[in-house]
């Protein structure tokens, strides 16, 4: 079965339907904290590797490469201006984006990133990008251990490591605006006093397989960009208990009002191939739910492609691309990309050749943007304010779209006529994958 049977069925052309029915409004259940919990859940060989620490990856192992920047305690002038630190999970699917990340908030002023990975034994990679960049300046701190690393940002053991006067709490597809009258984070705070400032989401996807996002980007905002899920933090050190993914544990008697007026650059898909190795690497299953919602893994993402439907990432990224762009970002130029490094990641998830995959990669974008047309049309036949609804409520629709209904009758169909080519191709694949 796996890829195996995929590659068989995705040489055939499939086509969808526009339905002629309404959409449904169906509101099945959603456990939200799902999707939060399996964000860094990654599946894969583990290889073995011989930490610096003895300490093994179930009890946590952290890296601290300092950077070429002096530390504050000597040079005390320096302290006149607040000093930022950015606290993130990674894993190594982010790495092809990574740099141009630590670029921007660099250029804000952030001298220290702690980051957060699960990816225990399969760190070498991490590790060797986090030594490389600190090398241009930044401090790099990694904590790596296993499990589920949103659970694991509650822990005190990379949070104490923090010296910096404020955290911004992001992940690495997240870009703080300051406002454009201050020239960093330091002058923005200094003129806008707070222990809590929130920046809302500006939305900007991308879903071509070879055109990178170029500035200006287009993207929409929500209509309640103050909700939970719609914004991310920062706040000074000292007011935080403890992090966590959407909103900081304050200290007590501290407002969570904050400071509104920023806004991030959230691109929530920098590429399709960056939702192609995210859905292929992360897994998560819920004893309670029977759904996965965007952490499906290698092997049901393909039982998903056989069965005619889109893993959930790919609709989502679907319904962001349909969602009318209201708002445009200067020309400055955020993302920037390594994309070899990109499909070479894919390869390997996928166990197959860069050849290979290309191919596989290339008939999913097809199979996509099928889906994404019908998408459109639902959308059209059904007026409403897209943008401003939650994730929670998006999947809701995701799941009672009749799109997925045509896609499934066509898909079988193919999958019963690959079955009789498949005796005599079987061998090819074999060879191939």
């Amino acid at each position: 079965m796996g890829f195996r049977l995929l590659v068989l069925l995705l040489s055939f052309s499939t086509s969808f339907q526009v339905p002629a029915a309404d959409a449904g409004s169906r509101t099945p259940s959603y456990n939200e904290s799902v999707h939060s919990a399996c964000n860094l859940m990654q599946v894969g060989s583990v290889r073995q590797l011989n930490p610096v620490h003895e300490r093994s990856y179930h009890d946590g192992v952290l890296y601290d490469f300092p950077g070429s920047g002096s530390d504050a305690s000597e040079m005390p002038e320096r302290r006149r201006a607040s000093t930022f630190a950015v606290y993130t999970r990674i894993i190594e699917q982010e790495l092809p984006y990574f740099d141009s990340f630590v670029q921007h908030y660099v250029s804000l002023g952030v001298r220290s990133f702690y980051l957060l990975s699960n990816q225990a034994g399969t760190d070498v990679l991490l590790k060797e990008n986090m030594e490389r960049l600190s090398k241009a300046g930044p401090r790099m701190v990694l904590y790596v251990r296993e499990g589920a690393a949103d659970a694991h940002l509650h822990e005190k053991k990379l949070f104490d490591r923090i010296i910096e006067d404020f955290v911004i709490g992001v992940d690495i597809d997240e870009f703080w605006m300051v406002p454009e009258k201050y020239k960093s984070l330091s002058d923005f705070v200094k003129h806008q006093p707070a222990h809590l400032y929130w920046g809302s989401w500006l939305i900007v996807p991308n879903d071509s397989l070879t055109n990178a996002l170029k500035p200006p980007y287009r993207g929409y905002t929500g209509v309640s960009p103050h909700l939970r899920g719609t914004r991310k933090w920062m706040a000074r050190t000292t007011a935080l208990k403890t992090i966590h993914i959407h909103q900081p544990d304050l200290m007590p008697g501290l407002s969570t009002q904050g400071h509104h007026g920023s806004f991030i650059v959230h691109f929530c898909s920098r590429s399709f191939w960056d939702m192609v190795a995210k859905t292929a690497a992360q897994k998560f299953t819920s004893s309670r739910q029977s759904f996965y919602h965007g952490c499906e893994g290698s092997d049901e993402m393909s039982r998903l492609f056989i069965t005619g439907k889109l893993p959930w990432r790919l609709q989502m990224l679907a319904f962001h691309m349909n969602v009318p762009k209201t708002s445009t970002t200067s020309s400055l130029t955020l993302l920037r990309y390594d994309d070899t490094l990109e499909k070479r990641i894919s390869s390997r998830l996928l166990s197959m050749s860069e050849e290979k995959t290309l191919e596989i990669v290339q008939k999913f974008h097809q199979v996509y943007k099928s889906f994404k047309m019908c998408l459109a049309a639902v959308m059209r036949m059904h007026p409403h304010p897209w943008g401003g609804m939650l994730e929670k409520e998006v999947t809701s629709f995701l799941e009672t779209c009749e799109c997925g209904n045509q896609t499934s009758q066509s898909m079988t169909q193919i999958a019963a006529s690959a079955a009789v080519a498949r005796s005599c191709n079987d061998d090819a694949l074999g060879n191939t994958l």
